[in-house]
């Protein structure tokens, strides 16, 4: 899985650091690119948007006011604090420290799903194929969360299938300190506990503790510090444009949004349909994939829903099994998979928002 990881960002690099050559415009997150930062359009070409905020955090710390205003209390720590340790210890910039985290994260969560795929009686190879050819997946390689979040999650899922408890509820809290979503992983564990045999119950429910410890952490500290626990869904709601909605007006939204938002009405039904699919044979998995789907449609929005769909990854073990199964499906996925994916980074590093 190794080499596979390594030539898949060896080519998003490639297209990245081509693109950048051409000295693409500054469309930043916050409307205001730092000075200090324009070098480094050029130098590290897989920071854009987003990757600014965990920037900020990782060199100054957080901050924020209840002012409708974007700030980085938004964003979950992990991220940055692996940032800003990776920058401290080597010295360098938090843009290739990010970089460097995002890499060596894919590595390992890409040998975890491995794992779990061959576990879970699905093709290792074609599962990873399938994630890694999905159109918005160079965000791994980016100065984002996303590959974190891919490790913690898939650590959680395959110790939590060999039992290894205390491991499971350590992963889940990372998971939940990555990303808002990082708390459904308190679902796949209590599926598993209503399966499991009435002695081993209270060992699941410690495992669902642990991404809900997560997540009642974030919010005790920015209680601490900002006087709220609050803070993120305050600037989430009154600055980013998202709040708490049912569902199916969110998908009604997204079949009238133009250009774009039909495409995330048709993905997200399809992974919705995938995820049925796998929760017949793996409850836990499966309902997991569904409760991040339905996470993401109560936030009012489905901008960048084809980049939060990465975090369903149960999904892939499905679309990996199809893949190895019918050799027409998998070219076709891969030849498109891999255009879209080109296509896609290639806008990303121009500062165009993909997802």
């Amino acid at each position: 899985m190794i080499p596979v990881v390594v030539l898949w960002s060896a080519l998003v690099y490639a297209v990245a650091f081509a693109v950048a050559a051409r000295k693409p415009v500054s469309r930043p997150a916050n409307g205001e690119w730092s000075a200090e930062l324009a070098p480094w359009e050029r130098k590290a070409p897989l920071a854009r948007w987003d990757s600014y905020w965990y920037w900020t955090i990782a060199t100054g710390g957080y901050e924020w006011k209840d002012d409708r205003r974007m700030h980085n209390a938004a964003f979950f720590p992990l991220a940055p604090i692996l940032m800003a340790g990776v920058s401290r210890a080597t010295g360098l910039h938090p843009f290739y420290a990010g970089e460097i985290v995002s890499f060596l994260s894919l590595l390992a969560a890409a040998c975890l799903l491995a794992r779990l795929a061959r576990d879970m009686g699905f093709p290792p190879g074609a599962t990873l194929r399938a994630m890694l050819l999905f159109p918005t997946a160079f965000y791994f390689a980016a100065v984002y969360s996303e590959s974190i979040f891919l490790l913690t999650a898939a650590g959680f899922f395959v110790a939590l299938r060999h039992r290894r408890f205390a491991l499971a509820a350590l992963a889940g809290m990372l998971a939940a300190l990555t990303r808002p979503g990082g708390f459904l992983l308190a679902v796949p564990a209590a599926v598993e506990m209503l399966r499991a045999a009435p002695r081993q119950r209270f060992r699941h429910a410690a495992v669902a503790a642990g991404p809900l410890a997560g997540l009642a952490v974030f919010a005790l500290w920015q209680w601490r510090r900002f006087g709220t626990p609050f803070a993120y869904v305050i600037t989430e709601r009154e600055a980013f444009g998202r709040q708490v909605t049912w569902p199916w007006l969110t998908l009604a939204r997204a079949v009238r949004w133009k250009p774009h938002h039909p495409i995330e009405f048709v993905a997200i039904l399809a992974f919705a349909a995938l995820a049925l699919v796998l929760l017949r044979r793996h409850p836990a998995e499966g309902g997991y994939a569904l409760a991040s789907i339905a996470f993401m449609l109560t936030s009012g929005s489905v901008v960048s829903a084809t980049r939060y769909l990465l975090a369903a990854f149960p999904v892939f073990l499905v679309i990996g099994g199809a893949l190895e199964r019918r050799r027409a499906l998998d070219l076709a996925y891969s030849a498109a998979g891999l255009a879209a994916l080109l296509y896609l980074t290639s806008r990303f590093v121009a500062f165009v928002w993909v997802a």
